[in-house]
């Protein structure tokens, strides 16, 4: 097929990532989104070029057949349905997976829980027997729904994507030395959005904990730091709790921090401009995941100015400290709270900008888009070849 364009798939479950469609936005793509499962707030479906399908195994062959003349299929996150379209499109087709993490690290939980969080995981063994029984009828439904039971079924499709998107070599390396048939890397370019401006040295004392409600936040641990240092009430400890399944853990983090007015819990999904301005009035930000998680946070944090604090065992800590950025250990809170230190200086703050700024104009969406034409291009001489050979 002769075209002047590159044609791109965008197939999404999650509505807050459709967005991340905007890297392929360029004079040689043409962009298609399919977005799965009903939309949680309103979409403006013609304008952003977007069709909804529902999660279903009826979807699948509908989403296969508007996928069969792409150039290029885009998975963003790794579950069932999108398995089943992986394993069901032809060789040819070239397919990247958008990777978020849970696809993973999931199957490694204590690479990723801490000894505290584990404890308040631990289930007696009425609620071991209810979460025994629950999972059952989920993977019977699973079964009759989708012929298969097995959480791992999306593993299979590993093996059929083409291209792993990320944005760290650093994580890739360390998944890779774990899955050892991960698709081939390709480098996520930092959105301009995240470019810092003029660093602003005044800064409230305000401290952001974690990203969501997951236990791979390692919350409590964080709490019980803040709780062992002195003059904590001088502090607003806000809590991002906005989205993630209400747990029993969860419930515990609610629990520890209640009745203390220096701590907010954020339940609420904040407007872009209240979740910005939340960043430019804080001082510090605390994400105490021992996996990457919370990148689109911590971009917004270097942005503002904001001092980060990370677990020494995350990739993404250091990665960051590679680039030049002042990233500090989480085992620092305590102090810096106790000699009112978690306000970056100004030398740390204008370092962090100009390294980050750095960072995003090193690498641009025009670099990544002229990487997948050149793989697209790469492809359609093949074929050609193919067909020249065979007439």
């Amino acid at each position: 097929m002769n075209r002047d364009y590159n044609k791109v798939i965008h197939i999404h479950t999650d509505q807050k990532f459709v967005s991340d469609s905007n890297r392929f936005d360029g004079e040689n793509f043409k962009n298609d989104i399919l977005l799965i499962g009903e939309p949680a707030y309103n979409l403006n479906l013609s304008e952003e070029n977007i069709t909804v399908f529902k999660y279903s195994p009826n979807s699948v062959n509908h989403i296969v057949n508007r996928c069969m003349d792409a150039d290029l299929v885009v998975v963003y996150g790794l579950d069932l349905i999108k398995a089943r379209i992986i394993f069901n499109l032809p060789k040819e087709i070239p397919v990247a997976w958008r990777f978020f993490g849970y696809e993973l690290y999931r199957f490694d939980m204590k690479m990723s829980l801490s000894e505290t969080t584990s404890k308040y995981l631990e289930k007696s063994g009425t609620a071991k027997l209810k979460n025994f029984i629950k999972l059952s009828v989920k993977s019977l439904k699973s079964y009759l729904r989708w012929g298969t039971c097995s959480d791992t079924f999306h593993l299979g499709a590993i093996r059929n994507i083409d291209y792993f998107l990320c944005f760290s070599k650093h994580e890739y390396d360390l998944l890779a030395s774990k899955w050892t048939d991960l698709p081939e890397f390709v480098r996520l370019p930092l959105s301009r959005s995240y470019k810092p401006e003029e660093q602003e040295f005044d800064k409230e004392k305000i401290v952001i904990i974690g990203n969501n409600r997951s236990s791979y936040n390692n919350n409590i641990d964080i709490i019980k730091l803040i709780e062992s240092a002195e003059n904590r009430s001088l502090y607003h400890f806000v809590l991002l709790f906005s989205y993630g399944e209400e747990t029993n853990y969860s419930m515990k983090v609610r629990e520890e921090v209640d009745n203390k007015p220096y701590y907010e819990v954020i339940d609420n999904f904040m407007t872009h401009d209240k979740f910005e301005g939340l960043y430019h009035n804080a001082s510090a930000a605390v994400f105490n995941g021992y996996r990457q998680m919370a990148l689109g946070n911590i971009f917004s944090a270097l942005k503002n100015g904001v001092k980060i604090y990370l677990n020494d065992r995350n990739v993404v800590m250091e990665w960051l400290c590679s680039e030049g950025i002042n990233i500090y250990p989480v085992s620092d809170l305590k102090k810096d709270i106790e000699e009112n230190r978690i306000t970056l200086t100004k030398f740390e703050l204008n370092a962090n900008a100009e390294n980050f700024s750095k960072m995003i104009d090193s690498y641009t969406n025009t670099d990544f888009q002229l990487i997948f034409n050149n793989i697209i291009e790469e492809r359609k001489m093949r074929i050609k070849k193919k067909v020249l050979i065979r007439d």
